[in-house]
Order: structure tokens, then sequence, then C-alpha cells
């Protein structure tokens, strides 16, 4: 396919799926198979597994989940293709990635309309943001002075560290925010759940206690709360594609509004 291929950066899994569903709302589709994956990111697809699918399902067996032969999330549309790709929550990956995938592109990065990356500010947004620089000028690309800055170029370059405004957290704040608006009375009594719990309780081994007692602990508590109540025995993930976190009721959130014009920008989306 010709046209504009974007590539994007971010920590997780969760996040490349908030992303897809924020490109899904400006017009885009996930691919769903090898078949549909652009030529320029072929090389992306695992050549074994396609070829054990195509096998089992010559012989009416089930074939292998699509997401397992090619690992990014990828999306399309007339003229569009963006690839987001998580790097496991290691920012030190960032460049080590940009590189990489440099080399295993046809045009390089520098054959891409843009290429952005998308971090989460955990306690300290700033060292988020040096972090990707740091990343973007060792893959020898012009690199923002700011968040939420585009630098038109070939490509353009961006950074966007979430939730965005220099606040500290991540993704899930971005999260809560959707929660408010669509699902205001669950998101009320996760709150009130979460703080119910006393942490100090000694029916609780420190080691049960850990990760409430983060920064972040008692926001990711409360967007999970709200994920079990949606999709109960699925995953944050699967909640995030399929119930209305991202949708028209919340696109024109602050945070969500800010970083679909990012991607506008970035990706030059219509």
């Amino acid at each position: 396919m010709n046209g504009h291929h974007s590539y994007l950066l971010v920590e997780g899994r969760q996040d490349a799926l908030f992303v897809g569903r924020l490109l899904q709302e400006l017009g885009l589709r996930f691919v769903q198979g090898p078949e549909e994956v652009p030529e320029k990111w072929q090389p992306y697809v695992d050549g074994a597994l396609r070829q054990l699918d195509q096998t089992r399902r010559r012989v009416g067996r089930e074939g292998i989940p699509f997401w397992q032969m090619f690992k990014p999330a990828c999306l399309f549309g007339d003229a569009h293709v963006v690839v987001v790709e998580k790097v496991g929550g290691n920012r030190a990956q960032f460049g080590r990635t940009l590189r990489a995938t440099s080399e295993f592109i046809a045009g390089g990065l520098g054959g891409l309309t843009g290429v952005g990356i998308i971090p989460d500010a955990d306690t300290d947004s700033p060292a988020a943001l040096r972090s990707a620089q740091d990343a973007i000028r060792s893959a020898g690309l012009a690199v923002p002075d700011n968040d939420q800055q585009v630098i038109a170029g070939s490509p353009n370059t961006g950074i966007f560290v979430l939730p965005g405004n220099a606040a500290g957290g991540g993704l899930e704040q971005m999260l809560l925010d959707c929660a408010d608006t669509v699902y205001p009375s669950l998101a009320k009594g996760a709150r009130a759940y979460v703080d119910s719990i006393d942490p100090d309780s000694s029916q609780y081994t420190p080691n049960d206690v850990a990760e409430i007692r983060t920064p972040q602990g008692p926001v990711k508590a409360t967007v999970g709360a709200i994920s079990a109540i949606l999709k109960p025995g699925s995953t944050m993930q699967v909640s995030i594609l399929r119930d209305r976190w991202v949708g028209p009721a919340t696109i024109a959130i602050p945070r969500l509004k800010a970083l679909a014009n990012f991607l506008r920008s970035l990706c030059e989306l219509p």
C-alpha cells in the first residue's frame, strides 16, 4: 500500500490498544490477518507461524491467532497505515527498537510519515520526556523540544507523555477520565471500594499490599475494578477493545482530545 505509513512506540499492550482504539475513532481500522498487513510491514509477520497457520487451516484445524504472528497493533485506512509497538514497559528499549525497525523495514524510518513515542509519565513526567528525546536522537531523527510537540520532517517526529499536561501517572488516568464520562456510577463505586481498603489491616502481608501502596496503585486498582465489572474474567486489554472507554462520548475529553490531535498531526491523518 502506498500513502502515509507511521510508527508509534508505547510502553505496554494496554497503551497500544488504547491508542489503537483512538485511531479507530479517527477513521482507521485494525488489521485482522496477515494478508491485510501492508507490504512495508510484512517483515514483522512471523513466517514460520504463518506457514503453520496455513497448514492447520488446510486440514480443518484451528489456525494461529493473528496477534501471535504479528505482535504490534496495525491499523489502516484508504491512505494511512499506523503501526503501534510496545516495548514492555522498559524505556531503555525505545531507542534500540527505533534503530532496529529502521534497519528492518524498506526505506527505514526516513521513509515514514511519522515516528512517535508515547511513554507513561509515572512519577516523573520530565524524565519520561528526556528518555523519549534520547531515543529519538539515537535514531538520528529530529528531536522535539517539548511534550506534545510535533516536528515536521521526513519523518515527522513527536512525543506525547501520558496522561498529558506534565501530570504524573499514565494511561490509567486517561481511562478514569473516560469512565467518569461513560460509566460515572461505576467509577464512583470503584473509587469508594478502593478507598475502603485498609492496607494496614493485619489480614494483609506486606507483599499483599506492596503494589497498592505505590503512587499509581490506587488508580490502577480503580480502573481494574471497573474493568472487572464490565468484562468479568477478562483482561483490561479485552475491556479496552470491547467497552466504551474510547468513543464519541469520550474523544472530546481534554486529555483524549489532545492525544487525538497529536496523532492527527504526527501521522497526517485527515
